[in-house]
């Protein structure tokens, strides 16, 4: 079975399209993605070789060395041997752990699901909410406060433009009113005293009776003008400031209170919200055992993981002293061999297996500069194929040397994967699976469980018409009448050639394969993306 799908290759044709967008946007993934594509490209052949010629060269080297030279080497390989041997008990520990952080990841994702379900987000954002309100009470209050001090003040005058109008009216009648009693005042001294001039100049009687005819009636005509009634008798500052309330003051305060009743509305608007989501949070003693449960999990789940983090940390740096003491050997081996083997021969083949391993190491490295080269280009190919947003990657690259992934916008700015939404990430790694498909020369079939979770409406449709008839040339779907509904059905069936319903017998506890999808359609009865 190896022989025909390499393990380390297996998990890129046989997937859960929920589960390995982890192997595109876990940091820690690179290893194990590296360890797939040299099989899937062949590179593992030729590390295989590399490793080969060193164990040619120490044995050769043992075999024919001094004694001390020898003595060297077996201390190097004891020590390589005691690092190796820890790094499988790790591993074995690593592998014995995994299952249980994923048992404790399923339940922990039960458990949120049943504290998501009991309102426990609602709980959650309780406290932040109350504290929230408490603001916003604040607030409003201080809102009230400043409605009342303009209510209190000026402000309600607005509520009566016209009777201002008529008070500025008097006002101005009785200024004028008052402005023309003192020119009479003034006009009547006047006039007595014009007629005592004409008098001491001996005018005749009819001159005098005429000019004070003429005097009275100009006197009784500015008396008329002086009508109106003094009923406010409104001082000069009273007079001012009934103009400044008028003219400007008053539009200032409508323009202020509309603004704080629009401010006091928001404000109520927010509370009624965050009351009612208070209202809608369970109580404490609602929700209690839910949320340890779930906190439990978590915990548990959590330090599972920091656990399994810590292995891998450790057996990553063993491996780098692995690597070291590999290479002293190799220096040690590539000395001078002349001196320190005894025959000539033997010492040939050393020094040929090292220019092998120098020659592979270097052919090694340009092989996967240009595959990855080429690896990198079909997975951009395939992710602008499959992504509704076509100018949002311009290019993915794969660091040879880590095998690293990093996207490249238009502008050729690195983007962050945690820019991609959880949908748009799917679709990544699903274009990371076939690119790497499409890179390998073997026809290996694709199985696919799940495959359109996460994704919205344009996703799926694009992969209902662009991958799925082209993933590879068999294709396994398992998936959900509502992920595989009707519509994409009838666009995939030109494609189809079986169609299984994996019916579960309660009687029996068995689940029972049988020809056809979720609906009994006679006509679609032989029929499926190879599913």
């Amino acid at each position: 079975m190896e022989e025909i799908v390499p393990l380390e290759i297996s998990q890129l044709f046989f997937f859960d399209a929920e589960k390995i967008r982890t192997l595109t946007e876990d940091e820690t993934s690179s290893q194990a993605l590296g360890a797939a594509i040299k099989s899937l490209l062949g590179l593992d052949i030729v590390e295989r070789l590399i490793a080969d010629t060193a164990v040619i060269q120490a044995r050769q080297a043992k075999e024919g060395a001094t004694a001390g030279h020898r003595e060297k080497v077996e201390v190097l390989e004891r020590e390589a041997q005691e690092l190796s041997d820890r790094i499988r008990r790790l591993s074995d520990e690593r592998g014995a752990l995994e299952n249980h952080v994923l048992r404790a990841e399923a339940a922990q994702q039960t458990a949120e699901m049943k504290f998501i379900a009991s309102g426990g987000r609602y709980w959650e954002l309780r406290q932040v909410r109350e504290g929230r309100k408490k603001e916003l009470e604040t607030r409003a209050g201080e809102t009230e406060a400043q409605l009342l001090k303009l209510a209190a003040g000026e402000l309600p005058l607005a509520m009566v433009p016209e009777l201002l109008k008529h008070v500025e009216h008097q006002d101005l009648q009785e200024r004028l009113s008052a402005q023309a009693a003192i020119v009479a005042a003034l006009l009547a001294e006047r006039d007595e005293l014009l007629l005592e001039t004409l008098r001491q100049a001996r005018a005749s009687a009819r001159v005098i009776a005429l000019a004070q005819e003429y005097l009275e009636s100009d006197r009784r005509e500015r008396q008329a003008a002086m009508g109106a009634e003094p009923r406010l008798s409104l001082s000069q500052p009273a007079h001012a400031q009934l103009h400044h309330l008028s003219s400007h003051r008053l539009e200032e305060l409508q323009r202020e209170a509309e603004v704080l009743i629009e401010t006091h509305g928001s404000l109520r608007q927010s509370l009624d919200d965050l009351e009612r989501g208070i209202e809608a949070a369970p109580k404490d003693e609602e929700i209690g055992q839910v949320v340890e449960q779930f906190k439990a999990a978590t915990a548990r789940y959590s330090a599972l993981d920091s656990e399994a983090r810590r292995l891998d940390a450790e057996i990553v740096a063993l491996r780098v002293e692995e690597k070291q003491c590999q290479d002293k050997l190799a220096k040690l081996f590539e000395g001078d061999v002349a001196k320190e083997f005894a025959w000539e021969d033997r010492a040939r083949i050393v020094q040929l297996a090292a220019r092998t391993r120098t020659t592979m190491q270097d052919f090694l490295r340009r092989a996967t500069d240009r595959k990855i080269d080429r690896l990198s280009g079909l997975i951009t190919e395939s992710f602008r194929f499959l992504l509704r947003k076509k100018s949002m990657v311009e290019r993915i690259l794969i660091d040879p040397g880590t095998f690293a992934i990093t996207l490249y916008d238009s502008a050729g700015c690195a983007l962050s994967k945690e820019r991609l939404s959880e949908g748009e990430k799917q679709i990544f790694a699903i274009s990371v699976l076939w690119g790497l498909a499409r890179a390998s020369n073997r026809p290996l079939p694709a199985v696919i469980d799940t495959p359109m979770a996460r994704l919205d409406a344009t996703h799926r449709r694009n992969l209902v018409e662009r991958y799925f008839p082209n993933a590879s040339h068999q294709v396994v779907i398992l998936s959900t009448d509502t992920e595989v509904d009707r519509d994409y059905y009838q666009a995939l069936q030109p494609h189809i050639a079986r169609a299984y319903h994996l019916s579960y017998d309660e009687d029996q506890r068995v689940t029972v394969a049988e020809e056809g999808y979720f609906w009994k359609d006679v006509s679609h009865a032989a029929s499926g993306v190879e599913s």
